[in-house]
């Protein structure tokens, strides 16, 4: 995956060549992307270090609650946006 995505192309590009090798049925896809998007920090350890990293890109932020949240997030200030 590292070699095609190496190649630049586009994300759609890329969930093109992802669905041709993957074997997975799409329920099973939906189901874990669900689950992702509603990931969070877990323990106290992992909420402590969210709650400094949300603080360090967008102290007024309350809304950041998963790692896909967080991740949103860091793309939108390392590609210029604020927090």
């Amino acid at each position: 995956m590292l070699a095609e995505a190496a190649k630049g192309g586009s994300e759609t590009q890329m969930l093109t060549w992802v669905r041709a090798r993957c074997a997975r049925q799409p329920a099973e896809i939906e189901t874990k992307s669900d689950w992702l998007v509603r990931n969070g920090p877990g323990g106290s350890d992992g909420h402590q270090w969210m709650a400094a990293t949300v603080k360090a890109a967008a102290p007024d932020r309350d809304d950041i609650r998963s790692f896909a949240d967080l991740l949103d997030l860091d793309d939108y200030v390392s590609f210029g946006g604020r927090g």
